[in-house]
């Protein structure tokens, strides 16, 4: 309040605290009202302005931990479990009865790639049970990412022509091929086996339809080492449950493995099989024309060999393989020891590479399939960033080699690229050096030993 002259009016207030009287001054009223409010703002704004540096503070280190996970994650494949109801109503289990599960990595497009990595396989119920208690045998405790290279890659400079694909890796868990086909349990002395790898398959297949796979436009079935037998196995019956309107081609990585004796002049690998065969009762998954042909000489379980079941394919493939061929040098051949320090065994080697040889160029006669045959000591090419994309063959890389066939643009004779085979490290850009020897047998020497005849 004003008077006549401008000059404030100055009011004395009478409080009362406890009964007592007292007189406090006040100055200008509205001006301390106005100082009090302002102070009392700029101290809220600060407090306000505190929280949200905090809080942005704390989103941008958020931010950026998950954009390097969200990094990761697009590089890796992520585990997939198939329900376990799902898994019941089609009886579609691990050996140990977990249901089974794959890994997974989003494409951008309908172009798919179904994998199967090579993995452990038994051939009696003792093997089989020993299996189940492991992740061989198991989904119950896997890893929730894998890492993917070669043609898995999500790396357009490693991958140019596959990396931005549906990418499908299953776990193998059912010892077998995929052919196990009994629905009672196997009792054991602990607990019971399942016997189920063509219902996995069955199962996964039927899954994946309702994820995306039922618009896909290309599929590639593709496998490494047991894996790439599998495709041998059972790359029909996939091409047949997928759209009719998708293309689907093979691609069979170090999976052809033929009945041969092994050093000791023993069927050691036919023998194997054939206890593989009654084992998980493969009949009814094997290819019904090899069956057909092998049942009056009661010689079905030969339909679990590559070699005579690779006529009755007709989905177009490209095989990749050696020549030597470590898991058949290791298991087949029944070879423990490094080539140069075992001279004596050096022609067996030799031998085992020569017969690989005859029956892979016998029974290859296709136009339309294509081979990339080595002589290097391997059991996987296509999952290795070196081996896929080195030029080992006819100076030909194989990832050139293999997308050349799958478009069409390449003029070699019936795309075949064959290795030299003047002696088993006649390839200088092969890797027959005392390391990756140890390196890829360490991994064969924890498998179990085939269960043949002599046991």
């Amino acid at each position: 309040m004003s008077d006549q002259d401008g000059k404030t009016k100055v009011r004395y207030y009478r409080l009362k605290t406890d009964g007592k009287s007292n007189v406090q001054f006040q100055g200008r009223r509205t001006y301390c009202t106005n100082l009090k409010a302002a102070f009392l703002s700029v101290c809220s704004c600060q407090y306000v302005l505190s929280l949200l540096l905090l809080w942005m503070a704390w989103f941008l280190v958020w931010l950026s931990s998950n954009a390097l996970t969200v990094s990761a994650m697009g590089k890796n494949l992520t585990i997939v479990r198939i329900p376990q109801s799902t898994a019941n109503e089609m009886s579609a289990f691990c050996l140990d009865g977990s249901a089974p599960a794959y890994y997974y990595r989003r494409g951008r497009n309908k172009k798919w790639v179904i994998h199967f990595p090579t993995s452990e396989l038994c051939f009696s119920l003792e093997q089989c049970m020993q299996l189940s208690r492991i992740n061989s045998g198991s989904s119950r405790s896997l890893e929730p990412y894998l890492a993917a290279d070669g043609f898995l890659s999500s790396n357009s400079e490693i991958n140019p022509d596959f990396f931005n694909w549906n990418v499908v890796r299953l776990h193998p868990c059912d010892g077998g091929l995929y052919t196990g086909d009994v629905y009672a349990e196997s009792p054991s002395v602990h607990n019971e086996v399942y016997f189920r790898g063509f219902h996995i398959l069955k199962c996964i297949l039927k899954w994946l339809m309702n994820k995306g796979l039922a618009d896909a436009d290309e599929v590639v079935i593709s496998g490494t080492g047991v894996g790439a037998q599998t495709v041998y196995l059972h790359l029909d019956f996939i091409r047949q449950n997928l759209p009719s309107t998708a293309r689907v081609t093979g691609l069979a990585d170090s999976g052809f493995i033929v009945d041969v004796l092994n050093r000791t002049r023993f069927p050691e690998i036919r023998s194997a099989i054939q206890h593989l065969y009654v084992t998980h009762h493969s009949k009814g998954s094997l290819n019904q024309k090899c069956v057909a042909v092998n049942t009056a000489k009661l010689n079905e379980w030969r339909c679990l060999f590559p070699e005579n079941v690779y006529s009755y394919i007709t989905t177009p493939m490209f095989v990749v393989d050696s020549f030597f061929n470590a898991w058949s040098i290791w298991f087949a051949l029944d070879l423990r020891c490094y080539p140069p320090s075992c001279e004596n065994q050096i022609t067996d080697l030799t031998v085992h590479g020569l017969e690989r040889k005859e029956r892979i160029q016998e029974i290859f006669q296709s136009k339309t399939n294509g081979l990339y045959m080595t002589s290097c000591f391997e059991n996987d090419f296509i999952l290795q960033n070196r081996t896929w994309n080195e030029a080992i063959v006819m100076d030909k890389d194989l990832r050139q080699a293999f997308i050349d066939w799958y478009r069409g643009e390449e003029d070699v004779p019936w795309w075949n690229y064959t290795d030299c085979f003047s002696f088993y490290a006649c390839n200088s850009r092969c890797d027959w050096s005392p390391s990756h020897f140890l390196e890829t047998t360490d991994r064969f020497s924890s498998q179990p030993e085939f269960y043949t005849d002599k046991h």
